[in-house]
């Protein structure tokens, strides 16, 4: 005997063929910003001694927000004046200076950059009593 006639495809009714596929929109260079170059490090001052100044700067995307957030060797974040938010110059630059606390613990910090709530660039930096 034959073999049974196979099922039609889930999305297809019998004697109508299967329903349009839309093709995908396309996107053109116009629509897509171009991608930006990842922020660099340019320097920053490492080791520290608790109770000095401190300061990191960066080459990053002309005129745009940056925020620097330094994680401690305790665990916790810094709240020294000096971190947070700043916005890049026309030439990319950003830079911040604070001062770590004199009570700070010694070992390594974590200096974090962060765009849009994303970290974009870390560097280390050692803290010594």
């Amino acid at each position: 005997p034959p073999p049974p006639p196979k099922p039609p495809p889930a999305n297809t009714t019998p004697g109508h063929p299967p329903p349009e596929q839309t093709p995908p929109e396309e996107t053109t260079p116009e629509d897509t910003p171009a991608p930006q170059p990842a922020p660099t490090l340019v320097s920053v001052t490492n080791p520290v001694k608790a109770g000095n100044k401190a300061s990191l700067k960066l080459s990053a995307e002309p005129n745009a927000e940056y925020s620097l957030a330094v994680k401690l060797p305790s665990g916790s974040y810094s709240q020294s004046k000096g971190l947070g938010a700043a916005i890049s110059g026309a030439d990319g630059t950003v830079s911040w200076s604070w001062t770590v606390g004199s009570r700070t613990g010694a070992g390594d910090a974590a200096a974090e950059v962060s765009r849009d709530g994303k970290i974009v660039l870390s560097a280390e930096i050692t803290i010594s009593k």
